[in-house]
């Protein structure tokens, strides 16, 4: 693993030392998910569940309600110290298995599997959601694209993009460009079936439904949930976009109903959420 520090100017003196390390520091490293040991499991419902941005906090979200869980060690699921509600979202969410940060972590993005509608909560400090978060008012349907369910998303601060998994058909991830607040304040615009994900687009990857997506820190990575409860490691060209990917057969299967996929930046571990056995299973990886 590799660390660059890019020198950053803060005249005003706003930026706190953790924001400043967060826009200075690049991590690069090798991921090999073959190498991935899963750990002790957490028992608690989650259908799909974030990281905040130091990995203090892991969001879990359940139907219309998003816990926090504490922890004591970063990224660390089984160092949990507290696991509390923080927001109800019952006035909009009917049944939920998608969320994602966005706009530099000033919002929280939620789906709504069944209406297929994607929903924008607005939060005071970034990357914390509590009692202030509210909804903004802010909402963007996907039926017009989408085959089956919406499951989990993504957004992609640096290009504006935002991801958006169909379960449906042969499993597209539907890409849509974000306004400029790189949220839904502005509606995304679709960029069309010619930029959606579809199996055959990765020359080897199994055909299957998609369920959840997630990119490294870099972005040169994506990782792939599909229906069978396979992560898949794919290997991009370029950040957040799967033209010219490969596939090198890099997989985690577990026999179980998996929805999401939580990773730790540094390489060294992620989260499989399972809604089915109510159970957050952690894996370590050996780096490279």
């Amino acid at each position: 693993m590799t660390i660059t520090t890019i020198p950053q100017a803060d005249p005003t003196g706003e930026l706190t030392n953790v924001w400043r390390e967060l826009i200075t520091t690049v991590i690069s490293c090798v991921w090999d998910i073959t190498t991935a040991v899963v750990g002790s499991s957490v028992g608690t419902i989650a259908k799909a569940g974030l990281y905040n941005n130091d990995g203090t906090i892991y969001y879990r979200l359940r139907d219309y309600r998003l816990y926090a869980m504490t922890l004591e060690t970063p990224y660390d699921i089984n160092s949990f110290t507290s696991n509390a509600q923080v927001l109800n979202a019952a006035a909009q969410l009917i049944n939920t298995q998608g969320v994602c940060w966005a706009n530099e972590g000033m919002a929280i993005l939620i789906t709504d599997t069944l209406n297929k509608v994607i929903y924008q909560y607005d939060l005071t400090s970034a990357y914390v959601v509590d009692n202030s978060t509210t909804y903004s008012g802010y909402s963007f349907s996907t039926a017009s694209q989408t085959t089956g369910g919406l499951r989990n998303i993504e957004v992609d601060d640096a290009t504006g993009k935002l991801f958006a998994c169909d379960s449906g058909g042969v499993g597209y991830i539907h890409r849509y460009t974000l306004g400029a607040n790189g949220d839904l304040s502005t509606p995304p615009v679709y960029d069309g079936l010619p930029e959606a994900f579809t199996y055959g687009d990765v020359v080897g990857l199994p055909e299957s439904a998609a369920y959840a997506i997630r990119f490294s820190q870099d972005r040169l990575v994506m990782f792939l949930v599909d229906i069978a409860s396979t992560v898949h490691q794919i290997q991009l060209v370029s950040p957040a976009n799967w033209v010219g990917a490969t596939y090198d057969s890099k997989v985690v299967s577990l026999v179980y109903a998996i929805q999401d996929i939580s990773i730790n930046p540094d390489c060294s571990s992620f989260v499989l959420a399972n809604s089915s056995l109510n159970r957050l299973y952690p894996f370590n990886i050996t780096l490279s």
